[in-house]
């Protein structure tokens, strides 16, 4: 997906190259993070090993999932690229009125429209800390 229609007539775009851009990202339900550290760890350490035993081109033919002759810094982006997109469903937010699209689930491209009730509600523009020590209210 690169361009997305928000109901209020702007055109969401993800081909923003800005790395800190956060009007696109994943949702990571809780726990997963475990599984992709786990799965990142046996891909980065399967592809150092195949290098170790010179058989990495076919190791990155069998693992990545479009094989180009690449630096090995783009095959390990790759390889950790496709495990964040199993994740979980994607969102993409509109600056013009605040509204977070969010994909309805990770196999399907159709994303359905949020509306927080107001700025204060929008959780990509919210930060809290929480104070271990201090009771809450």
């Amino acid at each position: 997906m690169s361009k997305l229609p928000c109901p209020c007539g702007k055109i969401l775009s993800d081909s923003s190259q800005d790395d800190l851009d956060l009007s696109w990202g994943t949702i990571v339900p809780n726990g997963k993070e475990f599984e992709f550290c786990e799965s990142a760890s046996k891909l980065v350490v399967g592809l150092c090993e195949s290098y170790k035993n010179g058989n990495h081109i076919e190791w990155i033919k069998k693992n990545c999932p479009v094989y180009t002759e690449q630096a090995l810094e783009e095959i390990i982006y790759d390889l950790l690229s496709s495990l964040l997109n199993d994740l979980g469903p994607n969102y993409g937010s509109c600056d013009a009125c605040g509204r977070l699209m969010i994909q309805r689930d990770i196999s399907e491209n159709y994303y359905v429209p949020y509306l927080p009730e107001d700025e204060r509600s929008n959780p990509l523009y919210q930060v809290s800390v929480v104070n271990a020590d201090k009771p809450r209210d």
